[in-house]
């Protein structure tokens, strides 16, 4: 099999590709990027361009979450990327010669429950899993090969840097990394996200919100309302 471009799919914080992106151009590979979160026009004349070409199609994105799935589940969502299309949508519309997922969620790698997404996975050719998992590959069959690959956005740390953190005599602080965004933001609002977490926040916590449409309004609230440090979500 031939491959002449590689697509790549997903949605700002869900999209975990960037660098393998990059690191496939480098290596000479003709790359289109859909981060829904950057890409914000009608993605169907850039698909158009693939459509008769030899395609990889790697995602790390919600395998069923349609704008129609969305719309039931996470409305915000399409509010906040209407033109978004789901991998099922765009395995359908290019037809790729081989398919790729790898997971973003550190919690759930393989889908969430809401979405029965577990049982859309055979849809690919190869699932790049954090772990090992003879599970998953029994449940799939010989149709998907599962692979043990890591997390792809896993940092070593280099054994100085670990050194200088134990023998650091500030008090060590606690990162808080909030994924559930989109939920609490849908029920209570902006400044129901910041009072669910209120709690926990001090002046030894950093919060660290994902790189998600309209974020910035959320951090401004966290940073006008608590002690707690904030990093920028990007």
């Amino acid at each position: 099999m031939t491959i002449n471009r590689v697509l790549t799919s997903g949605v700002d914080s869900e999209y975990v590709l960037t660098d393998l992106a990059a690191h496939l151009r480098a290596k000479g590979w003709d790359v289109t990027e859909l981060d829904f979160g950057q890409f914000k026009g009608d993605p169907r004349p850039v698909l158009d361009q693939l459509k008769h070409e030899q395609v990889a199609y790697i995602t790390s994105a919600h395998t069923n979450l349609t704008t129609l799935v969305a719309s039931v589940i996470a409305p915000k969502f399409v509010e906040l990327y209407p033109n978004y299309l789901s991998p099922l949508e765009i395995l359908r519309y290019v037809q790729p010669k081989v398919s790729l997922y790898i997971p973003h969620d550190l919690l759930t790698p393989f889908g969430d429950t809401n979405l029965n997404e577990y049982r859309f996975l055979d849809l690919f050719d190869y699932i790049l899993s954090p772990f090992p998992d003879p599970a998953l590959q029994a449940t799939l069959g010989n149709t998907v090969e599962v692979i043990q690959a890591g997390w792809i956005k896993h940092a070593q740390h280099s054994a100085e840097r670990v050194q200088a953190m134990q023998n650091s005599a500030t008090k060590p602080r606690v990162t808080l990394f909030i994924s559930m965004l989109e939920h609490l933001r849908w029920r209570y609002g902006n400044e129901g996200v910041f009072d669910y977490f209120a709690p926990l926040l001090n002046e030894n916590v950093t919060v660290k919100l994902p790189a998600w449409r309209d974020v910035e309004q959320i951090e401004a609230i966290f940073k006008a309302r608590s002690t707690a440090q904030v990093y920028p979500a990007s």
